[in-house]
């Protein structure tokens, strides 16, 4: 048994470094044979990776999808690279299915796969090929975002400028704009950066494409700064990093935006880019996210006013600095370190109130997220009484320090999900909007009234949806007052108090009528002033139907 174990904790360690170089040249002989075992549950261990990275960049690769249609069908071809089993994505969609698909020349079954049509393969090169049947040529075809690169042919005509959205739905419109002269071949890049001052320093950069021209496949210099590894990709379009350290896309006309994450491999103090080639752009802008264990600023380069660029919106209240690949060297430098109590907890309260139908207490239910940075016990303050707490998914124990007038929890995790049921013992308008022994970064709250009850009003500097003040616009003062006036005129006093007093407490109620009273009293007025004859009957007839309608 011993050995056993010995032998599966060198596996282990000398397994988990052949999935991310994804080659067997270090594992030594013995152990070779349970390499599939060990990695059974490992999902992309097959696909190739890049040095130092620990996650596949792609399992699958399109090649160029071949077109052919007409007004009466029309087939398609298709090769994939495939590393790992798993489904291929084929066109068409709900209405367009294919049909009689092969892969390899052997017939397969089409299965449906996140909204797309798609087979099953197992790891390898594979041609797939299938029809199209249509009484006539549909506006529109879906393809996967997946599909990038793609060869269309309409009735034998090739089609070089054709549109696609962003969806991956490619248009077969008007088969004037298939005659139209295809643009330039052209890339414009912005390329975005933000500095996440942790341990270890992460980049987040962003990088916006505007693409012109044919379907295309290129290759971009991944520019990094030195000392630092990808690993993980984001694309709007078909996207894979190479064991060069080139980024290799499918590149069609439209605006696109490509996320990749990198993160240091030894402290960072400087900042620097080799000088790039086209299409990378001459200049990018970089934003500093410090704080998290330090305050932190960087030197060197030009400062630049965030909000007059074109950075993501969160990025914009970032100090901002412009860099020149192959001239430009930021400096990371370090101001003061910050210590547990210099971080502020970062949590958001969301409260539930239920007042007792008689009105006697209140049952608080409390739901709080976030970060604790300082506070490792949470108490809640008089008038609230704690009854039940769950923290992370299990209930935790109330405790009540000496000398301590409230009760509380203690955690030692960092990230926090909290339940909290707690009781108010008394009838009192004046609730606390936090509660808890620390800061809150924000509270909202929801009030669930008994049957029979309405809230009135609320007092505070936050907005309130629902009470009966607030709801209370000038057009409602308006049309009540000249209500009550116009019943006053015609009826006296005391109807006129009367119908104030009856239209101010129904105005709000679901189903209340507004305007049909003004439609009454106009018609009652109309009936006593004028003469006797055809106007008055008319008006009389009008009186009876604004009744009607009011009842």
């Amino acid at each position: 048994m011993m050995h056993a174990r010995w032998l599966l904790i060198l596996l282990c360690l000398f397994g988990l470094p052949a999935a991310a170089s994804n080659t067997g040249g270090d594992i030594p002989p013995a152990l070779q044979p349970w390499q599939d075992w060990v990695l059974h549950d490992v999902q992309g261990w097959h696909c190739p990776h890049p040095p130092e990275r620990a996650e596949p960049v792609s399992c699958q690769w399109p090649g160029v999808l071949e077109l052919e249609l007409d007004a009466r069908g029309g087939r398609f071809s298709q090769r994939w690279q495939v590393y790992e089993s798993g489904p291929v994505p084929l066109p068409g969609g709900e209405g367009l299915w294919p049909q009689q698909v092969r892969v390899d020349g052997k017939p397969v079954p089409v299965v449906p796969a996140s909204g797309h049509p798609a087979v099953h393969l197992p790891a390898g090169t594979h041609r797939i090929e299938g029809r199209f049947q249509w009484h006539a040529l549909p506006g529109r075809l879906p393809l996967s975002p997946a599909i990038g690169l793609l060869r269309l042919r309409i009735d034998g005509h090739e089609v070089p400028a054709y549109r696609r959205d962003a969806n991956g739905l490619l248009w077969l419109g008007p088969t004037r704009s298939r005659a139209a002269r295809p643009e330039a071949d052209r890339v414009f890049l912005q390329v975005f950066r933000r500095i996440d001052d942790r341990i270890p320093v992460r980049i987040e950069t962003r990088i916006h494409l505007r693409v012109s021209g044919q379907p295309r496949e290129a290759r971009l210099p991944l520019v990094l700064p030195e000392g630092f590894t990808p690993y993980r990709l984001h694309s709007s379009l078909p996207a894979r990093l190479e064991a060069d350290g080139q980024l290799r896309l499918q590149l069609r006309p439209g605006i696109w935006q490509i996320t990749l994450l990198a993160r240091s491999t030894g402290p960072v103090r400087t900042l620097a880019l080799p000088a790039a080639t086209a299409p990378w752009p001459q200049e990018e802008l970089w934003s500093l996210d410090s704080g998290h264990y330090r305050e932190a600023e960087l030197g060197g380069g030009e400062r630049v006013d965030p909000t007059q660029t074109e950075l993501p919106p969160a990025w914009q209240k970032l100090p901002t600095r412009r860099m020149i690949p192959g001239k430009t060297r930021l400096e990371l430098v370090e101001l003061r370190r910050l210590s547990p109590e210099d971080r502020p907890d970062q949590l958001e309260l969301r409260r539930s109130l239920w007042p007792d139908i008689h009105g006697s207490g209140w049952t608080v239910v409390d739901q709080m997220e976030g970060q604790l940075q300082r506070s490792w016990r949470l108490q809640q303050m008089p008038p609230l009484l704690l009854g039940r707490a769950s923290a992370n998914g299990r209930d935790r124990l109330i405790t009540r320090l000496p000398e301590e007038p409230a009760a509380g929890i203690e955690l030692r995790e960092g990230k926090l999900a909290l339940m909290a049921v707690s009781r108010i013992e008394e009838d009192t308008a004046a609730l606390p909007a936090n509660g808890w022994n620390t800061r809150m970064d924000r509270v909202s709250a929801t009030l669930n009234l008994p049957p029979g009850w309405r809230l009135l009003a609320t007092r505070g500097t936050e907005p309130v949806s629902g009470a009966w003040l607030q709801r209370w616009t000038l057009l409602d003062l308006f049309l009540v007052l000249i209500t009550a006036v116009a019943c006053l005129r015609l009826f006296g006093p005391a109807w006129g108090l009367v119908a104030l007093l009856a239209l101010g407490l129904a105005w709000h109620e679901p189903g209340a009528p507004h305007y049909a009273w003004l439609h009454l009293l106009a018609a009652a007025g109309l009936a006593r002033v004028l003469p006797a004859g055809r106007l008055q009957w008319l008006a009389r007839i009008w009186q009876w139907l604004a009744l009607g309608i009011l009842l």
